[in-house]
């Protein structure tokens, strides 16, 4: 049976897939929220893979804040940041 599989790079968080989480993802993802009909379950804001933050399948209010929690914790001197994205292990 011939098939197609999409291959998909983008970082958790990474909402704008800029390839840089920062607070424009987050403000992206704001804007989606605030956008977003729950009788169509769509909004009119476009997000990228990466607006999944946590990596649960679903973009919703708790990717806004994990990704605040990221920002908040983030070390500019090492790029890095003591809250991890993506799927709980």
């Amino acid at each position: 049976v011939d098939g197609t599989v999409e291959v998909i790079d983008f970082g958790y968080g990474d909402a704008n897939g800029d390839g840089v989480v920062n607070g424009r993802d987050v403000l992206l993802l704001r804007k989606y929220m605030a956008n977003y009909d729950f009788d169509t379950g769509t909004s009119s804001v476009e997000v990228g893979a990466g607006a999944d933050a946590n990596g649960d399948g679903v973009v919703n209010g708790r990717d806004v804040l994990l990704l605040r929690k990221y920002m908040a914790n983030y070390d500019f001197d090492t790029g890095t940041s003591s809250v991890v994205l993506g799927p709980k292990e």
